[in-house]
C-alpha cells in the first residue's frame, strides 16, 4: 500500500492535522515554532508531508535536504493508528524519494533495560539500533 502524500501548506487541511500532531508528539523543549517550520519549508531545502490512507490522515515528516543526504527532523505518526505500520510505510516512502541519498533519521535514545526487538517491532529500520 503506497500513503498519499501531501505538501503541507498555511492554512490548508494538512496544515491542521499535522499541528495537531506535532503539538502533542514533540515535548516544547524538543520543537521548533510550527509557523516557523513551515515558513522555512517555503525554502528548496525544506519540506513538511502531511500522509494519508485514503482520507484518513496517518503521520507526517519533516525533511531537510541537501545534494548529499537528506535528514528527517520530525516524524510522527497519529496515535489513533499506531501499531500499524504507518511509520515504517512512511519511512519506506522517504526511504524511496532519497535514492542514493544517506537518509538521517535521528531518535530518542533508548533507556536501560528497555527492550527493541527488530523482529517484534516490525520495523525494519531499527537494525542499525545499538541496545547495548
Amino acid at each position: 500500500m503506497t500513503l498519499a502524500q501531501q505538501k503541507v501548506k498555511f492554512f490548508s487541511k494538512a496544515y491542521h492535522d499535522v499541528k495537531r500532531l506535532y503539538l502533542s508528539a514533540f515535548p516544547p523543549r524538543e520543537r521548533f515554532p510550527y509557523f516557523c517550520l513551515l515558513l522555512n519549508s517555503l525554502r528548496s531545502v525544506a519540506t513538511c508531508y502531511a500522509y494519508y490512507n485514503k482520507e484518513r490522515f496517518v503521520g507526517f515528516a519533516y525533511i531537510i535536504e541537501s545534494k548529499e543526504q537528506v535528514f528527517i527532523l520530525f516524524l510522527a505518526v497519529n496515535g489513533s493508528v499506531r501499531s500499524k505500520g504507518y511509520g515504517s510505510m512512511i519511512l519506506a516512502q522517504i526511504r524511496e524519494y532519497a535514492g542514493r541519498k544517506p537518509l538521517i533519521l535521528t531518535i530518542e535514545p533508548v533507556e536501560k533495560g528497555q527492550i527493541v526487538n527488530k523482529e517484534d517491532s516490525g520495523c525494519p529500520f531499527m537494525s542499525a539500533m545499538d541496545t547495548n
